[in-house]
């Protein structure tokens, strides 16, 4: 597992992702108080090949207030 300064929690897959995946990482807001928000370089790519947004990847509901409580 790997440690919290050395993820990201992506807001479009609701998934945890090692830093080195992120595409972008917020200054503020924070998963579980210590993982930083951020987007994964997977959900930007994607956004930008087709031009429009992703749902999540292999999930089919959305981010729920509960998981980033």
């Amino acid at each position: 597992m790997t440690k919290a300064h050395e993820s990201i929690y992506c807001i479009q897959c609701c998934a945890v992702k090692p830093r080195a995946e992120a595409e972008l990482v917020f200054r503020t807001g924070f998963y579980r108080t210590t993982i930083p928000l951020g987007r994964c370089q997977i959900c930007a790519n994607a956004e930008r090949t087709a031009g429009l947004p992703v749902p999540p990847q292999s999930v089919e509901r959305e981010c729920s207030s509960a998981q980033l409580a």
